[in-house]
Parts: C-alpha cells; structure tokens; sequence
C-alpha cells in the first residue's frame, strides 16, 4: 500500500501472480480475437484498472480515516468533505469520465467527528445542494465558510 501511494522508497522486484492473471487474460483475449476488437477490449482492460485504482485509494484512505479518529481528543475534531454522486439517472455502461462529468446539479456533503464523553463519535453532516457543477476549490471553500458559520 505505501509503495502504491509513493511513501516506500524501497525497490519491490516481485509481482502478484493473482494480480497478473487479469493482465495475462487480456492479453491472452487480444491475442484470440485479434486486432478487430483491440481498441474495444483496451477501453475495457482501461475502465477496469480505473476501478482498481479506485478500490485502493478507498481502501488507503479508509485506514488514513479510522487512524485519524482514533487520534481524535476532546479538543478537536475531523472534518471530511466529499462530493457526491450527481443526482441523476444514467446508463450504467457509462465510462467513468462520463458518470462523473457533472450535469444540473451536485450535493456535496461536510461531516464533522467529535469525541464525546461515553467515547462514542458525534457526527454532524450538513449537505449542500448546488447547481455550481465545477466542483473546484472555491466551491469547496465556500462550503466549508457556510458550515463554520452554522458549528457553534
């Protein structure tokens, strides 16, 4: 994971060899059905590793997350900011650029952790409904300036 992530300086010479054999079914695939529908299978072994990518960083990030909370004292709190998927109906045979390419409306969603005195977590979420598609670090930081004028 932290090769993954570019923290290990360390050479890895090994691979996987679970991992491999989705490579090697592709190419094995490219190999029996030819350069006809190399450009269709190359687009689905891309979308593929595009989940992949994805399932790591969730899967690094979820760590970075509870080791956050469990650092979490009486005097602090965490703050999690995350766009949401667009609130419409689509295709699901939609590459993920297209999923993602906003369009109408977007909810972007802040949750806030604090320790309470049972040792349990209070979390507050405050939603934000926008028609602004762009997404970018003015948005974010206008939704940030409207929730700390709601936190007490």
């Amino acid at each position: 994971m932290l090769y993954t992530f570019g923290d290990c300086k360390l050479e890895h010479s090994q691979k996987c060899s679970q991992c491999c054999q989705l490579f090697d079914l592709f190419d094995e695939l490219n190999v029996q059905l030819g350069t006809e529908l190399s450009e269709q299978l190359e687009q689905y072994q891309d979308q593929l590793l595009y989940y992949l990518a994805h399932q790591t960083r969730k899967v690094y990030l979820n760590a970075q997350f509870k080791a956050s909370l469990l650092e979490l004292n009486d005097d602090n709190a965490v703050i999690v900011a995350d766009y949401k998927m667009k609130v419409l109906k689509k295709s699901t045979r939609e590459t993920k650029e297209e999923f993602f390419g906003k369009s109408r409306w977007t909810l972007h969603i802040i949750l806030v952790f604090q320790n309470s005195s049972n040792g349990n977590f209070n979390i507050q979420a405050y939603d934000h409904w926008s028609e602004n598609r762009t997404q970018d670090a003015w948005f974010t930081a206008s939704c940030f300036d409207a929730v700390f004028t709601m936190m007490e």
